[in-house]
Parts: C-alpha cells; structure tokens; sequence
C-alpha cells in the first residue's frame, strides 16, 4: 500500500540521517493525503498540512471564540454546550450529562463563578468591560488553556492584537472575520514531515 511504502521511506531518511522537517511526501488527490496522513500519524510520524495547520482547528482557539459568543449572546444553548463540551474534556468530567444539566440555565455570572471549583477564577461580570485582546488573554490564561508553548493559541492571540489595531475591540466584528477567514488562518511549525498535493504547490 502506498501509505506503507510512505512510511517505509521516511523510516529509511531517518536511519540515514535526515530530520523531519527535511522530508515532504506529495500526493496527486487530497484523499490520499488524507490516507496517508492517518496512517504516519497512526505510527507516531508528527505531520504538518493544510488542514492540520489551520488556527481554527485548535480546540483551545474554538473555546475562546466560543466564550466570545457566548459573552455576546448569552441565551445561546449551543454555545454554552460548546463551552461546557470543551471544559468536561479539560476537568476530565465523567457524568458529561450531569454536568451539563447543572450549568446549562445559569446566568452568565454564576456560569464563570460555578468553575471556582475546577480552580477557575474568571469574573463573569467585568470580561465586557475588557480591550478585545486583553479579553481573549484573561480567557486563555485564566482557564489554563495554554500549560506549555502553544503555537495555535499564540497565532490567533496575535491575531486577535491585529484585529484591535486596525479595528477596535468589536467582539462580533472579529468573530465574523475570523469566521470568514479561519480556512485561511494557519501557523507554520518546524519538525513535522510535510504532506502536501501538488495543488499547494504554486
């Protein structure tokens, strides 16, 4: 199979002396990519795409964005569970179901001040009355989301900086730009293998 001779290769530069961010494997579809993008990552071959480069796929950076709306629209469930989804994961909850009955119909206030007991201290109450990116700070720092470097959290925070500076501190003004651009949002990272189709190629 293509994948297996894929990673025969890699293997075989890696025993003559080759880092991984020396090799990208090209592909002709984007299906195969994908295949074979599974299947290195399957056997512990650290990656870089297209798709896996991009900031919005970054569960910390869709929980921020997800407090931000949720701060703008505080009646959307949706939200709420997508907040609660992400912190059931972080506080490793497990009766999910119970936990989302219990915060699910709180105001916005007691939301934040029912984490106090995961050791999340984040006043409900003043997050509106921050800049945009000093906001989006308090939630990373304030919920840990960030324990080691994270190039995907650093990204979109400079983002967030960017979109200040030229916009102001207009929360869903840069919840709709960063909806209409986060297919084209993404880091570079070092040591990865590189899979790519010949269509990333200009």
């Amino acid at each position: 199979m293509f994948p297996e001779k894929v990673l025969e290769n890699i293997n075989n530069c890696l025993d003559n002396g080759y880092k991984l961010e020396d090799i990208c494997v090209l592909v002709r579809k984007k299906k195969e990519g994908v295949a074979v993008a599974n299947y290195l990552s399957q056997h512990n071959i650290p990656i870089i795409s297209s798709e896996t480069l991009l900031i919005n796929n970054a569960p910390e950076v869709v929980f921020v964005n997800a407090v931000l709306g949720y701060l703008m629209q505080p009646k959307n469930d949706e939200l709420k569970i997508e907040i609660l989804d992400y912190l059931a994961k972080l506080f490793k909850v497990d009766d999910k179901h119970g936990f989302f009955s219990k915060h699910i119909k709180l105001s916005v206030s007691d939301f934040f001040k029912s984490f106090e007991a995961f050791n999340i201290f984040i006043n409900g109450d003043t997050l509106l009355q921050l800049p945009l990116y000093d906001l989006a700070e308090t939630i990373v720092r304030n919920f840990n989301l960030v324990k080691t470097s994270n190039a995907y959290v650093q990204f979109y925070l400079d983002i967030v900086l960017d979109f200040s500076h030229k916009k102001g501190s207009d929360i869903p003004a840069f919840l709709e730009y960063f909806d209409k651009k986060k297919e084209n949002l993404s880091i570079i990272s070092p040591e990865r293998a590189r899979c790519r189709t010949d269509h990333d190629y200009p």
